[in-house]
């Protein structure tokens, strides 16, 4: 403790730096108490913190499992296999076994020790026994969980392909729509306009014109009958549309009506029909 005799506070001792610094062994930790402190040896070392020696786990039965030898570092240990032996998920066992034993499992299966002795298992891609693979249909049996929307599943020897329908693109993750009209590269006619569909697009022709087999061509709406003039006109078609045009001596009125004009006589001054 420190302070004046009226005001006394806790030296933390554990602390760099500190007034009051701890003794204990550098293979130690040092823990501060009210008024003191305690020193606890490290993990894989014993004493009484002021002192602290390692601790040999290998004589410990326990430390290592069998076919295995221990080997005490300072504060920890280390286990190997033994000569003729080979490590596998925390066991030893024989090196030789699945060389001996790798004919016993099928072309497509790997052969993997197990408690002194193995197991076949069929490679990704394959089922079966181990002894017998045969290929999985991922197609047939997880086709829309493995493959995105707008594709074709095709299965191959051990895997599968995804391929996205005609009008699509794959990005990687998902087949997406191609706007072809906005690509440009569209096989619509002249004279028509390109709508895009969802994996396709479709071409109509514009107002005026029809469909004659790949093409858009005019519709001859006067021979048609398609536009309606009034009397005294005729029909005239142009690409596209078609127009009315009073006969001479007519003219077209507010009401789309070709009417008749007048003309002065030369010597009454009064006004005859106009017979041009």
């Amino acid at each position: 403790m420190e302070g004046n005799g009226f005001d006394c506070q806790d030296v933390n001792e554990c602390q760099e730096n500190s007034t009051l610094p701890h003794n204990c062994s550098a293979l130690a930790l040092c823990l501060n108490t009210n008024g003191s402190y305690r020193c606890q040896c490290k993990h894989g070392y014993q004493g009484d913190g002021f002192v602290c020696d390692d601790v040999d786990e290998c004589q410990l039965v326990t430390a290592c499992s069998k076919n295995m030898t221990c080997s005490n570092i300072p504060g920890s240990y280390t286990c190997s296999c033994i000569l003729g032996r080979e490590y596998n998920k925390g066991t030893c066992v024989n090196e030789t076994t699945c060389l001996n034993a790798s004919a016993n499992c099928h072309p497509l299966a790997k052969c993997l020790p197990h408690e002194g002795s193995f197991y076949c298992q069929c490679a990704d891609g394959y089922e079966g026994t181990g002894t017998d693979c045969w290929d999985v249909d991922e197609c047939g049996k997880l086709q829309h969980q493995i493959c995105p929307a707008f594709s074709n599943c095709f299965n191959t020897n051990g895997s599968f392909i995804c391929t996205c329908w005609s009008g699509f693109q794959d990005n990687g993750t998902h087949c997406l729509d191609i706007d072809e009209c906005a690509m440009g590269d569209f096989p619509c006619p002249d004279n028509s306009t390109c709508t895009n569909l969802e994996g396709s697009y479709k071409c109509t022709c514009d107002p005026g014109f029809t469909r004659n087999g790949t093409l858009c061509v005019d519709i001859d709406e006067c021979s048609l009958g398609l536009t309606l003039c009034p009397k005294f006109s005729n029909c005239l078609n142009t690409i596209g549309s078609s127009f009315c045009k009073c006969w001479e001596g007519y003219r077209g009125n507010s009401t789309n009506l070709c009417e008749f004009l007048l003309r002065l006589s030369i010597n009454t001054g009064t006004k005859v029909p106009n017979l041009l």
